[in-house]
């Protein structure tokens, strides 16, 4: 089952298969993850501005 088009699940039926969603569900899902992530950079941040000045 190994070749060219074998992918990461190892064969022909091994993948996750097709994600289907409109440009209005993919836009909304990035800006939600850049949005968690933003925040969650800035939590960091905050800790470690909080731990310096202990």
């Amino acid at each position: 089952m190994s070749g060219c088009n074998a992918g990461r699940g190892g064969g022909r039926d091994g993948g996750r298969g097709n994600i289907v969603m409109s440009q209005a569900e993919l836009t909304d899902l990035i800006n939600n993850r850049v949005a968690e992530a933003l925040t969650a950079q800035q939590e960091g941040t905050l800790h470690a501005k909080h731990s310096l000045s202990l």
